[in-house]
């Protein structure tokens, strides 16, 4: 009678997963249901994406995660870690999420899952009255360029100065990191670097800021790259309801009325495609292998 009871519970289990996996986009999709907050890895010292302002984290990927928190009915914690230990901070368990303007490559793949929801491209700066217009990273070849530590372009910079620098007998690219954006930025007008390569969005502001003493000079943006919200492999649904929540918030409207705000924009298709194989959803959006969760 007991095995009997306990093959029906199976049963009845799975039914009321399969209830829940279909209801969820229509109703409040749940994160935990022990927590009343959404803990959230960040490195606010990148703004436009993220930064600190009167000890409130701003930019997009905090009003994003409180946007998808409302829509869990959570309030968004953000724990600010340096991009450089945020994926560690992450298995260790210190969040349930990385939301910090982060580069999906395959590296990072092997590590977490990425769920998409922006791109972005690089830039190249120069000081203003320099001479030297670099467009593509072919012409760093024997120049010091600056970026923040831990940058995923860092890695295709040094395989251009393998790949095409040593071949042709020019001198490598000297690649310098700093821990921010503005750091790399000193740099340059510091005559410490000949180049800084920075994010597009960033790198407007950056120009803003220092009052149009750095400017670009790459007229197309390079790299085009997907950024991804990283989540723990193993948290199927957690990835799952975080998925969800993205649907809602774009049924909402409010999702595209963030990207307006901040001069960004959702992923295109061929980019999508391109990163098919490091990311955890499909083109549509949807979660690859869902059949997993139970």
């Amino acid at each position: 009678m007991s095995s009997f009871l306990l093959s029906n519970e199976k049963i009845l289990r799975i039914i009321i997963g399969f209830i829940f996996i279909f209801i969820s986009p229509l109703t409040i999709a749940v994160i935990d249901e022990k927590s009343e907050t959404l803990k959230v890895g960040i490195d606010l010292t990148y703004a436009p994406f993220a930064y600190l302002e009167n000890n409130q984290a701003e930019g997009f990927d905090p009003d994003f995660m409180r946007l998808l928190a409302e829509k869990a009915n959570k309030t968004a914690y953000f724990n600010d870690t340096r991009i450089e230990n945020i994926i560690i901070g992450l298995e260790s368990g210190h969040y349930d999420v990385v939301a910090s303007a982060l580069y999906v490559n395959a590296t990072r793949a092997k590590q977490v899952d990425f769920i998409p929801y922006l791109q972005t491209g690089g830039v190249l700066l120069v000081r203003q009255n320099d001479n030297f217009n670099p467009q593509t990273l072919k012409d760093l070849c024997g120049k010091s360029v600056s970026s923040m530590k831990g940058a995923a372009w860092i890695e295709t910079m040094n395989q251009v100065s393998q790949t095409y620098c040593k071949p042709n007998n020019l001198n490598p690219i000297i690649v310098k990191e700093y821990p921010s954006a503005p750091e790399a930025s000193q740099a340059l007008l510091s005559h410490g670097v000949d180049v800084q390569y920075e994010d597009a969005a960033v790198a407007n502001m950056v120009i803003n800021q220092l009052n149009n003493t750095l400017k670009i000079t790459s007229k197309n943006m390079l790299n085009p790259v997907l950024i991804g919200l990283a989540v723990r492999k193993n948290d199927m649904v957690f990835k799952q309801n975080l998925v969800d929540l993205i649907k809602m918030a774009k049924q909402s409207g409010q999702y595209d009325a963030l990207l307006k705000k901040y001069n960004l924009a959702y992923p295109s298709q061929t980019l999508l495609n391109d990163n098919l194989d490091y990311i955890a959803t499909d083109l549509d959006g949807n979660l690859k292998n869902n059949n997993k969760i139970e």
